[in-house]
């Protein structure tokens, strides 16, 4: 009874148009709610509240999506040349959703600052922080923000040796002094741009309040334990490369009379263990190694020579939609001709 309903053509015309409502949705609240926040409240969960309303959520409709395909290659669609077009059509239409998992799972995009002649095989991630306590000038523990913001006395013993608790998290904060003198986190709304968001958290250590928030110097949350020295702080996570990349140059072209850039190129040295080479990265001409793609985002301007921006972006699956729809494409005309060569 399960696998019929799985199967039944029905299940598939109920599931797109919701499919296609979130998706139009979620791109038409993009300019007032930020690209980020669009895409975890509308694209990005299994349930999507509609007010106090639970309804299904783009990956519910996704796994069921899939789910159904699934049953149907492989318990009721007997492959035969005669539907070999509807069979590939299905193949594929599973490649693709296959292809939006690996994604999602796999997906790192960052931006990495280089001035002239540096050399750097770390890239910050553009919207996941990290809670990062530092003993002695040494990075010892690491955890992802979202993680860190719930977690509880005893979760921090195993970390650290003295008492240490979050009382209060926030992912875009102020800090506020109210008229007894004391200072505290509030809350904000979120930036439309994800990547202005400051995050922060108040701390409970040893019987002693301290405030952590992204970018505040390190030694402002600075904490002693007998000889050592501990820090707190809130960053990017960090992603490592598996090559590193040095900046030779950056050069700048502007439209005539004005300061708005209408090219820019850097040109960087490639190091990969014992292989180095040059290339130049330009606005429209990314370099893509190893399963990275690096653009050129922007630059910065200073005293000096002016830094590079790049964009990293990871996508292990970023070859399997155009594989996904080669196969549908195939299974189209496949289909046709069969029904063409079937009337004739």
């Amino acid at each position: 009874m399960l696998l019929k309903y799985l199967t039944h053509p029905s299940l598939v015309f109920f599931v797109l148009p919701w499919i296609m409502a979130l998706l139009v949705a979620g791109t038409v609240v993009q300019p007032a709610m930020g690209i980020y926040q669009a895409q975890k409240f509308f694209f990005e969960g299994f349930v999507f509240w509609l007010g106090p309303v639970p309804l299904p959520g783009m990956f519910s409709l996704l796994v069921l999506l899939a789910t159904s395909l699934s049953a149907k290659i492989l318990f009721t669609s007997t492959f035969s040349w005669p539907h070999s077009g509807t069979w590939l059509i299905h193949a594929g239409a599973l490649l693709l959703l296959v292809g939006g998992l690996v994604t999602s799972l796999t997906q790192q995009e960052g931006s990495m600052l280089l001035a002239p002649e540096e050399t750097k095989n770390i890239f910050d991630d553009y919207y996941d922080k990290e809670l990062v306590i530092n003993k002695n000038g040494d990075d010892v523990v690491r955890i992802a923000f979202a993680r860190a913001a719930a977690m509880k006395g005893d979760d921090f013993r195993a970390l650290v040796p003295f008492d240490m608790s979050v009382t209060k998290a926030c992912h875009n904060c102020d800090v506020v002094q109210d008229q007894n003198n004391t200072v505290r986190l509030v809350a904000r709304p979120h930036e439309k741009d994800a990547e202005k968001n400051l995050a922060g958290v108040q701390l409970r250590v040893q019987g002693r309040d301290m405030l952590v928030v992204q970018g505040m110097p390190a030694h402002v949350s600075a904490y002693q334990h007998g000889d050592d020295i501990y820090h707190v702080s809130i960053h990017r996570k960090k992603h490592a490369l598996p090559f590193s990349i040095r900046l030779l140059s950056f050069s700048p072209s502007f439209h005539p009379g004005t300061h708005v850039a209408r090219e820019y190129a850097s040109v960087i040295e490639v190091a990969d263990g014992a292989l180095t080479w040059q290339t130049a990265i330009r606005m429209n001409e990314p370099l893509r190694y190893k399963g990275y793609t690096v653009y050129q985002a922007s630059f910065v301007e200073g005293d000096g020579p002016s830094s590079s921006v790049l964009t990293i972006v990871k996508n292990e699956g970023r070859v399997l939609p155009y594989v996904a729809t080669g196969v549908m494409l195939i299974g189209f005309v496949l289909h046709l001709w069969m029904r063409r060569r079937g009337r004739a």
